[in-house]
């Protein structure tokens, strides 16, 4: 390596002054209403307790920030617990736990060591830490005769043999190793929609209260009230109820009731008095339902729909009491019998009485707005997902099943994302909903891959297992331009790794990088390729045998621990784009004429890319801070495409994606984030920068067209532009999309830019860092 620039002469350290930074924010963090409060509060215990387990281990000593054998006097080679930020917690993720078997008893000639190879010849285990893999490893290697190279791993391990455990779990299905992945796992699945019934049925979540509340007031209260306000009404002498008049805007005029003059029973025209009737069977009637109106007021824990001390329900409750008290209507007041009467009145004037067209149609609307059979699609889901291994997906018919058999959309939805299938296939289906989760997805690729060149299927299977462990493992926070541990540098990996090589595995490993070089950029071309996704690819690369010069792999930097300068690679990257881009729109785009001139001819290395970088990021006055290191990381980006100019030149992708539909599609997703109205001033600050990084993809993907294909983008960009935008917040903003994204482009498509040094250029390339007020501000 070759560090250039100031920060790793002055010794950059990492603060511990950010883990309280973090522990505030989780300590503050809203409260998620689809979880109950207990909920809430275990999840911020654990995430708090986390943060407050690393910065007590800086406080003690027990841990040094920075480095990559981060926990004092333990080899970087074991898997350590990080919390967020990439702090050592001090604790190994691998360490015996109470009541877990100690390794000599699988070490032995014992019960449990039959038992564990009998798992590994028939795949019936599961490492779910890196260490778990190393006894397997050792098994193995005496079953091949390869006594020595066992021995040196058991010596190697020794002094943790009674802190760390070193043996799989033993579990009753076996798995193979092959690449069928899916985006969450059975497992996940029933976790998911367990809690979406919880959400959706436990009256100690906010969120659940409402639905509860609605469904319990259809199916319980409604039918009482219904038969409340009909015992009442059958009270009245004459076929003329109560009904109160509107006063013309739909309100009801109070005490102002319709008149009847041809009424046979009332001449004055006084129709509609409750309580001056008794029909046969009443009171047995009117008995019955108080009682039942008393037991659902006592056992209803939901919510008492209507029975508030001053409400309707109530009031009638009352009357109806003194009724079945009084057996019959004399103990009423007047003032009960004008109430009853109102209350009739009313209920008639904006819904009918029960008994009428018009009170049975909002009876049924009612019962239709009410949430349906709560959670119950959800309980029949993850009962029938119990008969599946939880670690494992579905395949394609298992997961039509649940569609065939009237499953709810939300719950296929989810059943849906532990389809098993290639790739590819989740990719186009848009299962994979991000970059990001492709990553979570690559290692089983990677892992198949790379142990394609061995025989024996126990071995593929612990390489394929110990792969796809180590691919969980949370990065430490580097400093010092150290990179991670890899899994070459677990002592128990290399034996797998040596088992391996050959053709086969180098043609597997090139087809897997190519599918996933192809799928992060056609499925997310929007999305800068994220570093977990880098991880994979580089072991694919290794598998390759492909170097940094070949296919420089460079990861997204972190402007609080940028030290200043840049590695080899990162060099031979900016190389690539310069032979890549030559003359092309991307170069006139960010004026890098005379930058990539410098880098196509000899000389250029790490320190002329540093100083490029501060040159144009405006950072020659040796400051550090975040802002400036943000700048410089953005222009290195700029020079060398953040990876995609390397992948496109090793595999030729200009043959397989069309880049001027890869423009497009970013164009339509950053039309999509500018709509969205955004939060607060931070959020829209990390949109702007989305949103730049986005465009510089779309730059580069218009420069790998013959320039011909370019004729008329422009234009097209700006009527979906329009057309996106009418009807939003954005309809009058037209002026200001095409000032910040289209003419500049527009200027570089026309050869409009003067390039740098000497004069200024016409229009300035969109950036994400920048000096004062972000420019796409504006649009918000």
């Amino acid at each position: 390596m070759n560090p250039t620039g100031n920060a790793a002469l002055r010794g950059v350290t990492a603060s511990p002054g950010y883990l309280l930074g973090r522990l505030s924010h989780i300590l503050s963090a809203p409260v998620d209403k689809r979880k109950s409060l207990a909920e809430e509060e275990e999840r911020r215990r654990e995430k708090s307790g986390l943060v407050t387990s690393a910065f007590n281990a800086i406080l003690e000593n027990r841990v040094v920030v920075g480095v990559r054998d981060a926990v004092r006097g333990v080899p970087d080679y074991f898997t350590t617990e990080v919390a967020t930020g990439g702090f050592a917690t001090g604790r190994l993720m691998a360490e015996l736990r109470a009541g877990e078997k100690k390794n000599e008893e699988f070490l032995s000639s014992g019960p449990d060591a039959v038992r564990l190879m009998e798992a590994l010849e028939t795949g019936c285990f599961r490492i779910r830490v890196p260490e778990h893999a190393l006894i397997p490893v050792v098994f193995l290697l005496l079953k091949k005769g390869e006594t020595e190279e066992a021995e040196k791993i058991l010596r190697t391990v020794s002094p943790f043999m009674h802190r760390l455990r070193f043996y799989p779990d033993i579990v009753d299905t076996p798995f193979d190793p092959v690449s069928a992945a899916s985006v969450r796992t059975v497992g996940d699945v029933m976790k998911s929609l367990q809690e979406s019934i919880k959400a959706l049925t436990s009256p100690d979540v906010p969120r659940a209260r409402q639905f509860l509340a609605q469904a319990n007031s259809a199916e319980r209260w409604l039918p009482l009230k219904s038969e409340l306000l009909a015992l009442f009404a059958e009270t009245v002498a004459c076929s003329h109820p109560p009904l109160l008049l509107s006063d013309g805007d739909g309100a009801s005029k109070k005490a102002q009731f319709e008149t009847y003059p041809d009424c046979m029973l009332h001449a004055d025209g006084s129709c509609g008095w409750p309580c001056q009737h008794q029909p046969e069977g009443w009171l047995a009637r009117a008995e019955d339902l108080l009682r039942r109106c008393n037991e659902a007021v006592e056992t209803d824990t939901i919510g008492k729909q209507g029975v508030k001390r001053k409400g309707a329900f109530a009031e009638l409750m009352e009357c109806l009491q003194v009724c079945v008290n009084g057996r019959g209507f004399s103990g009423l007041t007047g003032r009960q019998v004008g109430l009853i009467r109102q209350i009739l009145g009313g209920t008639n004037a904006q819904h009918g009485l029960p008994g009428s067209a018009a009170f049975e149609t909002f009876k049924q609307h009612l019962i239709a707005c009410a949430p349906q059979n709560i959670g119950r699609s959800e309980q029949t889901a993850v009962h029938r997902l119990q008969t599946f291994p939880a670690e494992d997906g579905l395949s394609v018919e298992q997961v039509e099943e649940f569609v065939r058999e009237g499953a709810s959309s939300s719950v296929c939805k989810k059943v849906r994302r532990c389809r098993r299938g290639p790739i590819e296939d989740l990719i186009a289906e848009r299962l994979v909903g991000s970059a990001e989760v492709l990553g979570r997805l690559i290692p089983s690729l990677a892992a198949e891959a790379i142990g394609t060149g061995i025989e024996d299927l126990a071995l593929r299977r612990v390489l394929f297992g110990l792969y796809r462990a180590f691919a969980s493992r949370r990065s430490l926070l580097l400093l010092n331009y150290q990179n991670q541990v890899r899994l070459r540098d677990l002592p128990w990996a290399v034996p797998l790794l040596n088992q391996s090589g050959g053709d086969a595995e180098t043609d597997a490993a090139m087809g897997a990088l190519v599918t996933v070089a192809h799928g992060s950029i056609s499925g997310f071309p929007q999305t800068i390729i994220p570093n977990k996704l880098l991880k994979s690819l580089r072991d694919l690369s290794d598998a390759v045998g492909f170097s940094d010069e070949h296919l420089p792999l460079t990861d997204e930097l972190a402007a609080d621990i940028f030290m200043g300068g840049f590695t080899k690679k990162f060099a031979v990257a900016g190389k690539h784009a310069a032979t890549l881009l030559k003359g092309k729109l991307y170069e006139r785009y960010y004026g890098l004429e005379t930058v990539y001139e410098r880098a196509r001819e000899g000389g250029w290395g790490p320190n002329q890319l540093g100083e490029a970088v501060r040159e144009r990021a405006g950072a020659n006055d040796g400051r550090w801070t975040v802002a400036s290191n943000g700048k410089q990381i953005e222009q290195q980006q700029v020079i060398c495409t953040h990876n995609l100019a390397s992948l496109y030149a090793v595999f030729d992708l200009q043959v397989q994606a069309d880049g001027v539909k890869l423009g497009m599609d970013v164009w339509g997703w950053i039309l999509k984030r500018l709509v969205q109205v955004p939060g607060g001033w931070k959020e829209r600050l990390r949109i702007c920068k989305d949103i730049a990084y986005a465009w510089r993809q779309l730059v580069f993907f218009f420069s790998t067209v013959d320039e011909r294909e370019l004729e008329g983008v422009v234009g097209q960009m700006a009527q979906e532009a329009q057309m996106k935008c009418k009807g939003t917040r954005l309809e009058g903003k037209q002026s200001e999309i095409n000032r910040l994204f289209l003419a500049p482009l527009d200027a570089a498509v026309k050869k409009g830019g003067q390039g740098e040094g000497g004069e200024q250029r016409e229009v300035k390339p969109l950036l994400g860092w920048v000096e004062g007020r972000h420019p796409l501000m504006d649009l918000f």
